[in-house]
């Protein structure tokens, strides 16, 4: 009988001389991604964050860990002319609206 706090993990057999043997073990988490393109983040690691220090956890640039640096540029640079009267609200695509929002209350230009 499997012990009660291994129950919920995943199941390896493995082929030995004699028999085969199972062995049970948590699987990584896996990485994190960009909200708006899907593209796997950089330098936001994927294992136990508790054992981490803050700084450890996640980029501590605005939207760090949230989109990726092509994504975030652009949302920068929308955000910049959106408060300089370049553009409306109208013209920022309703997938980054949330994200340009947040960047225009951030700029102090």
């Amino acid at each position: 009988m499997v012990a009660p706090g291994k129950r919920n993990l995943k199941k390896k057999f493995v082929r030995t001389v004699k028999s085969t043997k199972e062995y049970r073990f948590r699987e990584k988490p896996k990485g994190a991604y960009c909200a708006l393109c899907n593209k796997k983040l950089q330098g936001v690691p994927r294992g136990d964050l508790r054992k981490l220090s803050k700084t450890e956890k996640r980029p501590s640039v605005l939207f760090g860990g949230i989109l990726c640096s092509d994504c975030r540029d652009s949302c920068f640079d929308d955000a910049i002319m959106l408060k300089t009267g370049l553009i409306k609200d109208s013209d920022v695509s309703f997938s980054k609206k949330h994200y340009v929002k947040e960047a225009v209350a951030k700029i102090q230009i």
